[in-house]
C-alpha cells in the first residue's frame, strides 16, 4: 500500500522524483499578483514564484517547491534586475521586467524564466 501525505496542495507520495521545470517556452513570460505565490508553467504544479509587496520599484522574490525547499532564496529585486537559480542541476534565469504599484488594487510583477542568460542591453543614451 503507498502513503501519501497531503503538503499544501501537492500530494506527497514515497519516492517522489524531484521537481523538474521544462519551460513551455523559453524565455516563459509570467505576471505575478504580489503577495501570492503561482506555479511556474513547466513544473508540474510543483515550483511556485513568489512575491512579496512591490513598493518603491522593488519586490522581494523567491522561488521554492511546494515543501518549501528554495531554489531562489528571498532577495529583493526591481525592473531589469537577472537573478540565476538551479533546479534539479539546471541553470535557470529569473528577470524582472516590469513592477507595477497603484494607488489602489492588486501591484504585479511581470517576470521571465530563461534556461539561457539573458543579454544584457545597454542603457539608452
Amino acid at each position: 500500500m503507498r502513503m501519501v501525505r497531503w503538503f499544501g496542495f501537492l500530494p506527497l507520495v514515497g519516492g517522489c522524483a524531484a521537481p523538474v521545470l521544462n519551460l513551455p517556452e523559453d524565455p516563459l513570460r509570467m505576471t505575478v499578483i504580489q503577495r501570492r505565490a503561482e506555479e511556474i508553467p513547466g513544473s508540474d504544479n510543483r515550483v511556485l514564484l513568489c512575491l512579496g509587496d512591490v513598493t518603491g520599484g522593488q519586490v522581494l522574490v523567491s522561488i521554492a517547491d511546494r515543501g518549501g525547499k528554495p531554489y531562489l532564496r528571498t532577495r529583493s529585486l526591481a525592473t531589469g534586475d537577472t537573478v540565476p537559480f538551479d533546479i534539479d542541476g539546471r541553470r535557470y534565469y529569473l528577470s524582472v521586467m516590469e513592477l507595477r504599484n497603484f494607488p489602489t488594487g492588486d501591484d504585479f510583477g511581470v517576470f521571465e524564466i530563461s534556461s539561457r542568460r539573458p543579454r544584457r542591453t545597454p542603457p539608452p543614451g
